[in-house]
């Protein structure tokens, strides 16, 4: 959060209308522990700004309705398009709702990057 704020002030020093976009803190020992960054004071004029991918297509590099993993500990399979899709629209409504967390009134969200692979 140190480095949001110290950026932002910098930023908006020459740019005052400036959005800043927020990405997830990592943990690179555990890469299902997205943690979003909390803010005790004002968030005006950040954004929550995730990536999201699928597992699966990432891997396997094609387009799979009938099946992906989720992304929740323990990860397990999911089959059939329906339960794909219903996968899916948790993460990405996972991804949304961290934003409401973000300081006192919560912030705006823009999934940064989505999308396929593109090698």
């Amino acid at each position: 959060v140190p480095f949001y704020l110290s950026f932002a002030e910098n930023v908006r020093s020459q740019m005052p209308g400036a959005l800043i976009f927020l990405d997830p803190n990592c943990d690179f020992e555990d890469h299902n522990n997205m943690r979003c960054p909390k803010f005790e004071g004002e968030t005006e004029g950040f954004v929550w700004a995730p990536h999201w991918y699928d597992f699966v297509l990432l891997i396997a590099k094609e387009f799979r309705s009938w099946g992906t993993i989720s992304k929740r500990f323990p990860p397990h399979p999911v089959f059939g398009a329906t339960n794909v899709v219903g996968e899916w629209a948790k993460q990405l409504s996972e991804l949304r709702g961290c934003a409401g967390g973000i300081g006192k009134k919560g912030v705006a969200t823009i999934i940064g990057e989505i999308g396929i692979p593109f090698d």
